[in-house]
């Protein structure tokens, strides 16, 4: 929920029952209070990534298409067919994807503005004037990308992983391939 109240409350609620300060205190704590938003751009990631790489499967599958000689018009409609599919598929899931992340980006603004608030409230009068509430705005537009920057890491640590793999799988086939040329006569 989108609600400033409800988040405020959240993450007052998370950070007054948190064990101990340490340097994880905060994160720690905004992910408790936004975990179900934190969540939510898992499934729309996945399916950028499945997409992502359906797009050199269905290319290769339209080039060995077009080169052969033989041509099957329900092959053609087939991959015509799954080309359209991957590329809206691509284009909706990474769309979704945005969107929670947007979403995610304003819970941590509004979260931390609450929290922030909260804190110079309670400060005695003179403290209350001092710069580093002055500078809260700059420090939560530094923080407040911390979801996408999260969400980014294991995403592309997970696409080099899949890449990895096919290519190995492609050049295993073409070292292959090689190797038995090599020992035709």
């Amino acid at each position: 929920m989108l609600s400033s109240r409800t988040l405020r409350t959240r993450a007052i609620k998370a950070w007054t029952s948190r064990a101990e300060s340490s340097g994880w205190a905060l994160p720690l704590n905004l992910a408790r209070c936004l975990k179900f938003a934190l969540f939510l751009p898992v499934i729309p990631r996945l399916f950028v990534i499945v997409f992502r790489y359906a797009q050199p499967l269905v290319m290769d599958a339209l080039i060995r298409f077009v080169n052969d000689t033989a041509t099957d018009t329900a092959r053609g409609i087939w991959l015509i067919s799954s080309a359209a599919i991957t590329y809206i598929g691509m284009a909706a899931s990474a769309a979704i994807y945005q969107r929670y992340i947007d979403r995610l980006r304003i819970m941590v603004r509004g979260a931390l503005i609450g929290l922030v608030h909260d804190k110079a409230m309670k400060l005695p009068g003179k403290e209350a004037k001092s710069e580093a509430v002055t500078l809260m705005s700059s420090d939560i537009d530094s923080v407040e990308s911390v979801g996408e920057i999260l969400h980014d890491t294991w995403a592309y640590i997970l696409e080099v992983v899949i890449g990895t793999m096919l290519l190995a799988a492609r050049l295993q086939c073409v070292f292959a391939d090689e190797c038995i040329r090599c020992q035709a006569p």
